[in-house]
């Protein structure tokens, strides 16, 4: 196989939700490890949870990762440590006056922790519990600013779920904070909340596709020589830079269109078991 490097999203690729990861996928990453290619995974989770997943499918140690949709490069060290390779920070004076003014709940990243800012719903919670194992809870962004100074570790990205009606006095000031030196996100569609918008701020430059040529720098490997896997928004920057992209068939089209295969099969069918094992059948 001329591939060197497969990039492995966690939910609904990897994993699907309420389901243990499938052994076949756990024996079919072991057969690409004996070929000697290389699996990462680069996802939204935090580098706690990433590592749990890692060990699930049995990576071997100091293997490169990347969590926080790329704001954290960091290297496993034994199956519950890790060391951070490199963050990207976002500058939370850009947003400060406007989310204290609007009392946005929302939820801070940390390479280590989730800030859980204020009064957030049930699927924030979820999001938050999903994504990382250490989550503190605060009343105000001010608490927030004053943690993150107590605890010494960079935010590296904001994320919000916002009802609609409130949400949109809120783009267009958001987006205006963003445009120093910071990535704005909008996810608008029933994957969250038919009445509620996703929105995520993160440093500029800051996606999976930067984490992937990161990676793929610190191994010394051509992202042409990487497939990458995935099924959300997220992972496009990622297909955009990898030499093969595969996305499960029910994923959103617009993911489906920015891949280079769509699968035939969808989340709940294991998708990535069936198209590594046609990969390594090719």
């Amino acid at each position: 196989m001329k591939y060197k490097l497969f990039a492995l999203d966690i939910d609904g690729t990897v994993k699907i939700h309420g389901q243990p990861v499938n052994q076949k996928l756990v024996s079919t990453i072991k057969t690409l490890e004996k070929q000697g290619i290389i699996n990462t995974i680069i996802t939204g989770r935090l580098p706690t949870k990433i590592i749990n997943i890692a060990n699930f499918l049995n990576l071997p140690d100091k293997r490169f990762m990347a969590g926080a949709d790329g704001g954290v490069i960091f290297k496993s060290i034994s199956p519950d440590k890790y060391e951070v390779v490199e963050t990207r920070i976002v500058q939370l004076q850009h947003f400060a006056r406007l989310l204290f003014d609007n009392k946005v709940p929302g939820l801070a990243l940390t390479p280590h922790r989730i800030l859980v800012v204020g009064d957030i719903d049930s699927k924030m919670q979820h999001l938050a519990d999903l994504t990382v194992l250490k989550i503190n809870q605060v009343k105000s962004w001010t608490e927030a600013e004053k943690l993150l100074d107590k605890v010494g570790e960079p935010l590296i990205g904001l994320r919000f779920l916002i009802d609609k009606g409130r949400a949109k006095p809120l783009l267009s000031p958001l987006k205006q904070a963003a445009s120093h030196n910071h990535l704005f996100e909008v996810f608008d569609n029933d994957e969250f909340s038919s009445s509620h918008l996703g929105i995520a701020l993160k440093p500029e430059n800051c996606h999976k596709g930067t984490a992937l040529k990161t990676i793929c720098k610190l191994y010394g490997i051509s992202p042409e020589l990487t497939v990458s896997f995935g099924d959300w928004v997220t992972d496009i920057a990622m297909f955009k830079e990898s030499g093969f992209s595969i996305a499960p068939h029910d994923s959103l089209e617009f993911v489906r269109n920015n891949a280079h295969r769509v699968s035939e099969l969808g989340i709940a069918d294991n998708w990535l078991y069936e198209e590594i094992k046609m990969l390594l059948a090719e």
